[in-house]
């Protein structure tokens, strides 16, 4: 049988150990378990709810892998961690919020199968560039990607149903939106609000609603191309984007 239970300060100050693997079968761990691991490098976790597990601000950790069955940690659980560059996200239903946020992030891996990306998860990772998300994704939460300045494109997925304020403030330059008919986590919801780098948005051909406040006050967006399929513009969908220039509508046969 696997572990179940670890105690208080179990491991706490083992500064040697470079990595760690928390497998499925563990769902109690006690106060300051894992504190004081200051050489870890490397962790995996594969428990379902480890809600006291935390290494915020972490000086050396470099990598981190979040298993399928991950649903329930320590919110921040690794926030300001400086050396943080790459995360593999394979929870399928992860439920806690900002677990990422404000760290030196370069390069997040989404499993084919991912479901849900709760709101902050990578609020702020400045560093981080590209991503690709699943085409499995049906929800994206407020802030997931807000203030990613050098996040440079980005694609939303046909399955996407609802989304928040998810890109407000990031870099990209460039959304190939797909989500065939995605509601506003909240009627207020601005999914790329002042998105200051924006310059070119183009939706799929199945894509049937344009949620409103999508592109609110983006000034440099100057190139939409429209689907054939869109049947509702959201009102206030483009407000204040004031260099749009071209907006190309395919039009139904």
């Amino acid at each position: 049988d696997s572990i179940s239970s670890i105690g208080n300060n179990a491991f706490n100050g083992c500064s040697n150990i470079k990595k760690l693997n928390i497998g499925e079968g563990l769902n109690e761990i006690g106060a300051s378990t894992f504190e004081g691991l200051d050489s870890l490098r490397e962790l995996s976790i594969n428990a379902m709810a480890l809600g006291s597990l935390r290494f915020e601000g972490h000086q050396r950790l470099e990598k981190v892998t979040l298993g399928p069955k991950v649903e329930i940690m320590y919110h921040d659980a690794f926030w300001k961690c400086p050396n943080l560059k790459t995360v593999y996200y394979y929870a399928q239903n992860l439920q806690t919020e900002s677990l990422f946020d404000y760290s030196n992030i370069e390069h997040v891996f989404f499993a084919p199968n991912v479901t849900i990306i709760p709101a902050s998860t990578f609020y702020s990772c400045r560093h981080l560039k590209q991503i690709e998300l699943p085409d499995s994704l049906q929800t994206l939460g407020d802030g997931v990607f807000a203030n990613c300045e050098s996040l440079q494109s980005i694609s939303i997925g046909k399955n996407v149903q609802v989304i928040g304020n998810a890109f407000g403030g990031s870099g990209i330059q460039e959304v190939y939106f797909n989500a065939i008919d995605a509601t506003p986590i909240r009627s207020n919801a601005r999914i790329f609000q002042y998105c200051p780098e924006l310059q070119k948005v183009v939706f799929g051909p199945d894509v049937q609603v344009l949620p409103r406040h999508l592109f609110d006050s983006c000034p440099k967006l100057s190139h939409v191309t429209l689907g054939k399929s869109i049947t509702s513009i959201g009102s206030k969908a483009f407000e204040e984007c004031d260099n749009l220039e071209e907006i190309y509508y395919n039009i139904k046969d």
